[in-house]
């Protein structure tokens, strides 16, 4: 997860692990281009508004990583630029269906109990 708010992702963390979930945060975007090679997560829960870096470049740079091509990325911010290209910029990036906060999607995100993990 990349979010720089501390108590969000402290918070999300809690409810992700209860859930059986591996969670690493990082509160900027450059930290979270040099960690996610090594962790290859399933999942990056990006937000928008970071500090140093935007979101949007932080996904950028990720998809030039190789290792990460089939990690997804799915945005967790109230950041919004205003500007008519926004949802264009987030899901142009690497489209996959989303269908919001869903018990079912969330399952699918790698559990530290699965094989490979």
């Amino acid at each position: 997860m990349v979010e720089d708010n501390l108590d969000y992702a402290l918070g999300l963390r809690r409810l992700l692990e209860s859930a059986g979930h591996e969670v690493q945060i990082c509160n900027h975007g450059f930290g979270a281009i040099s960690q996610a090679p090594a962790f290859v997560p399933d999942v990056i829960l990006l937000d928008l508004g970071l500090p140093g870096m935007d979101g949007y470049e932080v996904a950028r740079r990720m998809r030039e990583n190789e290792s990460l091509a089939r990690t997804k990325i799915v945005v967790i911010s109230g950041y919004y630029p205003g500007k008519k290209d926004h949802h264009k910029r987030v899901t142009t990036e690497r489209p996959h269906p989303t269908g919001g906060s869903c018990p079912r999607e969330a399952s699918r995100v790698r559990r530290k109990d699965a094989p490979g993990s």
